[in-house]
């Protein structure tokens, strides 16, 4: 779920995005006007839980305006991309090694 202007730790305002509930939509966007500076990126919506990872059909095609979510990421050079995807994996294996440990 994104919540938005929470305390996380001893930080305040933070907009946490929270995943294992299957309750956020992630969406691909990219810019589209042509004299926009191009950007890809992904948006997430609040949703009702569902199980995790289904598609979600009626945000094809869509805009943010109408999908209206809650928080966007967006980048504008690929290499940002690989960043985030790289730091994603390291603290997927950080977690998975977490839970190693507890079981």
């Amino acid at each position: 779920m994104v919540l938005k202007n929470i305390q996380f730790a001893s930080t305040p305002d933070v907009t946490l995005l929270e995943f294992g509930n299957g309750d956020i939509i992630t969406s691909c966007i990219q810019s589209t006007t042509a004299n926009a500076v191009p950007y890809g990126g992904l948006c997430f919506t609040n949703s009702a839980p569902h199980i995790i990872g289904t598609e979600h059909e009626d945000h094809n095609g869509k805009t943010t305006d109408d999908i209206q979510p809650q928080a966007i990421i967006t980048f504008t050079k690929l290499e940002s991309f690989d960043v985030v995807i790289e730091r994603l994996q390291l603290a997927r294996t950080q977690f998975a090694e977490r839970l190693a440990q507890q079981a």
